[in-house]
């Protein structure tokens, strides 16, 4: 099964995964990132039905790798770890910064609703796995009355701000909550 497939069957089934890109070093080695928190009162149950995922839609010989593991008896009678990963949780602070425009014709969004939009554009664009791009989370289709849209991310509670791309490696996940956006209108 292609990755592609691979991350279709989780889906499918309702989990957001991610793969890590093979290297030569791995050769013969999966590594899974599947979201789930690890806490949930019937964890036992998400643990083995993933495990029975990578079972069933992985390439016999192909070992799968992580801290959670289940061990499942096969037809043969023989028994295999079938292995995968939490997410690395990266807590995120917003701070988006919109200058109206001199030209403006439109209705300025209250703080509020820009918080909202934002995030819901990236819960829309962005999961488990993928780099963060902070220009493509609200744009001037978001915002027409804005001149300028600037959005910046911290990983370190506000000490340090970035616009730059960050490139995520597979079991990386940025979390965003309201509580940790700042709007700057001017």
């Amino acid at each position: 099964v292609t990755y592609e497939g691979l991350i279709a069957v989780f889906s499918a089934a309702d989990y957001t995964a991610s793969i890590e890109k093979p290297v030569v070093g791995n050769a013969g080695k999966i590594n899974i990132c599947v979201d789930v928190l690890g806490t949930e009162t019937n964890y036992a149950a998400i643990k083995l039905e993933i495990a029975n995922l990578i079972k069933d839609y992985t390439v016999a010989g192909v070992v799968s790798e992580g801290a959670e593991s289940s061990t499942i008896v096969l037809t043969n009678g023989q028994s295999f770890d079938f292995k995968f990963h939490l997410p690395d949780r990266i807590e995120t602070s917003l701070r988006i910064t919109t200058v109206t425009s001199r030209n403006n014709k439109f209705l300025i969004d209250s703080a509020d609703d820009v918080k909202q939009k934002l995030l819901t554009n990236i819960s829309e664009n962005y999961s488990l796995g993928k780099d963060f791009e902070p220009e493509i989370y609200f744009t001037s289709s978001d915002a027409p009355y804005a001149g300028d849209i600037l959005l910046e991310y911290s990983i370190d509670s506000g000490f340090t701000w970035e616009t730059e791309i960050f490139e995520s490696d597979f079991d990386e996940l940025f979390e965003f909550s309201v509580d940790r956006v700042t709007v700057i209108q001017s």
